[in-house]
């Protein structure tokens, strides 16, 4: 059986054309030679996903897509009156919070918070060939106006943001595309995410 039928079998839930079209494009590899890379969280494969460890308590309509180094997750939610949506599901937490319309826009914010503030990547020289290649990695896969976004930011100046870590935006400028961009019923609202 393979990847997409165990993630069925398991969730009772299809991957989302989204994500096949970066999955298949080979965009989902936590390399910056080959995929994107992103500081906050790896992206899970088809076969992560299906196997993935998560507690029994954690509500059935969670179904993982991204993993955090601190072993947060970021998972589709589920319903049945909408399409499934990101939510950032911390581990130490109750809640979880409603971060993406879909994986298209999780893709999107992904790359936003990293052009305003990447963990991993301390050349400036560096950060800006690594950014302008991601933007063209993703140009043909998410909608025009969001790849002219990407594009734009990416060529954007590398500067040291307040955390002495660089960018190529500001995390105001990430932050007001992303609540334009992203906006839908639950961004930024709270959900229970454990059952009990």
């Amino acid at each position: 059986m393979d990847a997409p039928d165990r993630v069925m079998t398991r969730f009772h839930f299809s991957l989302p054309n989204d994500y096949m079209q970066f999955w298949n494009a080979g965009l989902l590899v936590n390399d910056h030679t080959k995929g994107i890379r992103v500081s906050r969280h790896s992206w899970l494969s088809p076969d992560e996903i299906a196997d993935c460890p998560l507690p029994a308590y954690k509500m059935k309509s969670l179904i993982p897509c991204a993993q955090t180094p601190g072993r947060d997750h970021y998972c589709w939610q589920v319903t049945e009156s909408v399409d499934a949506w990101i939510a950032e599901c911390p581990r130490d937490s109750d809640f979880a919070e409603g971060f993406a319309p879909h994986f298209e826009g999780f893709v999107f914010r992904s790359l936003l918070d990293e052009f305003a503030d990447s963990w991993w990547i301390e050349d400036q020289s560096l950060i800006a060939a690594i950014f302008r290649e991601y933007a063209t990695r993703v140009s043909s896969i998410l909608r025009p106006s969001w790849a002219e976004a990407i594009l734009k930011c990416a060529a954007g100046t590398p500067m040291l943001n307040r955390w002495n870590r660089l960018g190529v935006i500001s995390e105001e400028q990430a932050s007001t595309i992303i609540r334009y961009e992203l906006a839908f019923p639950m961004f930024g609202r709270g959900f229970r995410q454990h059952a009990g």
